[in-house]
Parts: C-alpha cells; structure tokens; sequence
C-alpha cells in the first residue's frame, strides 16, 4: 500500500498541462526541492500510455486488497 500511497500522494499534489485536444499532457509536481545551492520547483513530467497503465495497475491493487478486506470482515463477521 505504500507504493500506492506514493502515487496517490504524487498525482494529488501536481497541476496539469493539457495539450490543444482537451487531453491531459504532462503533469508539474507542486514541490519545491532544496538542492545545495538552488531551489528546483516542479518536476515535469509526461503522462503517457506507459504512466497511464502503471495508474490503472495501481488502482486494481487498491480494489483488490478492499476486496480481501471485506472478505475478512464478513469471514469474522466483524460488526462495522
């Protein structure tokens, strides 16, 4: 779940570029990283296909430790 939380915590706190269709191009982290010296602010970063499947992948494994979740809590019929 922390892999996840990453994610979740990552697409949460960036703003969006969207390209001249509507769609969602690439996205900026809103953090602003002290490097020695210098400051850098927002990471850019592309949203492709490969990013878009790693997004997809990560929210099956959220639905399916819900799902074993749930599946312990009728098991022991846990009140909730």
């Amino acid at each position: 779940m922390t892999r996840e939380q990453r994610l979740r915590n990552k697409y949460n706190h960036c703003i969006y570029s969207f390209d001249e269709t509507g769609s969602i191009a690439s996205t900026q982290l809103m953090r602003i990283v002290d490097m020695d010296d210098n400051l850098k602010y927002g990471k850019v970063e592309a949203l492709d296909d490969a990013e878009m499947k790693r997004i997809q992948a990560t929210i099956d494994a959220v639905i399916d430790v819900n799902k074993s979740i749930w599946a312990f809590i009728k098991l022991k019929n846990i009140q909730v």
